[in-house]
């Protein structure tokens, strides 16, 4: 069961109770809860469908993206200090 079909089971099962009970308090706060599982069931759809669209946006750059040389970058925008090499030495970066 995907993250998604649990959202819409519970908020399901939520209205289920409210309809079956007769206390009105149980009835609101049910109804809340599944107010609040549709808002994660509908915030998990945008943050799927950007995936989905951020996926096939870098896909289609990929072919651009191969051409470019791994491991430099362009350090003119860094001070003077900040250019030399980074070392890793006890557990600490420092710049030489």
């Amino acid at each position: 069961m995907s993250t998604l079909e649990l959202y819409i089971e519970q908020a399901t099962q939520c209205r289920q109770e409210a309809e079956a009970t007769t206390l009105a308090n149980v009835r609101e706060r049910c109804l809340r809860s599944a107010a609040a599982w549709e808002s994660m069931a509908d915030h998990l759809r945008v943050a799927e469908t950007y995936r989905a669209n951020e996926a096939i946006r870098k896909a289609e750059q990929a072919p651009l993206s191969s051409s470019l040389t791994l491991g430099t970058r362009d350090k003119s925008n860094l001070s003077p200090q900040s250019r030399g090499q980074l070392r890793v030495g006890t557990g600490r970066y420092r710049v030489d």
